[in-house]
């Protein structure tokens, strides 16, 4: 986090995590606030809670698809957006660094 100068929020109160075989892991206690970017759609300051030893790169759950009303296509795994919700225009070049280059 220090890399990116992002800062840690403290949640109110720790939050239990189950990894997806129901084994508890680390609480979760802090956060961040991102310009999160999903298929050219973007979101100012949206929280994104920090977890310890998983092995996905962030998680987009059920409840951030229920906020934004987003509908998954199993059949092609595309994600069906609300016609609300169009793409963000952009008007600078996004910079993006491979994962692998952030380490």
């Amino acid at each position: 986090m220090r890399r990116f100068d992002l800062k840690l929020i403290p949640l109110p109160k720790a939050v239990l995590v189950r990894g997806y075989n129901g084994i508890l892991g680390v609480p979760a206690t802090y956060y961040i606030l991102v310009n999160l970017s999903v298929e050219g759609r973007t979101y100012r300051d949206c929280p994104l809670v920090i977890l310890d030893s998983l092995s996905q790169d962030i998680i987009v759950g059920r409840n951030l698809m229920r906020y934004w009303r987003l509908k998954l296509d199993m059949s092609s795994y595309l994600l069906e957006w609300p016609e609300e919700m169009p793409p963000t225009p952009l008007f600078t070049k996004q910079i993006y660094l491979p994962r692998r280059q952030l380490l």
